[in-house]
């Protein structure tokens, strides 16, 4: 199957029941970046692509963690500095994630 010179990259070629090219049944190869331009363009899309939906949910869990604090629960002014406490350690540490490269985040218990 020839490349098409015009295809996207990172775009799937769409590859019909009789293996033509252009069909729009079926699912094809996905042409893969030749130059380094290429690959980083790719890894930019990935990253929106992924990142978009990890923040919301994280934004989200932090709110409900945040609902938490009304007056259906109780608890006291020590839990309340540790859930406060481990959520600015771990922004910190997604924040060095990015300075350095680093990707190491703890898990929060209470004990």
């Amino acid at each position: 199957m020839a490349k098409d010179k015009n295809a996207k990259v990172g775009e799937k070629e769409q590859v019909g029941k009789a293996g033509t090219e252009g069909s729009q049944v079926g699912a094809g190869k996905v042409v893969k970046p030749t130059t380094s331009e290429e690959r980083q363009l790719v890894k930019a899309a990935t990253f929106t692509r992924v990142v978009t939906p990890r923040m919301n949910k994280a934004l989200k869990a932090i709110r409900l963690v945040g609902q938490c604090s009304g007056s259906n629960y109780h608890f006291t002014e020590t839990q309340a500095a540790r859930i406060v406490e481990a959520l600015q350690v771990a922004v910190r540490q997604v924040a060095d994630s990015y300075a350095k490269g680093t990707k190491k985040v703890p898990e929060f218990k209470f004990m």
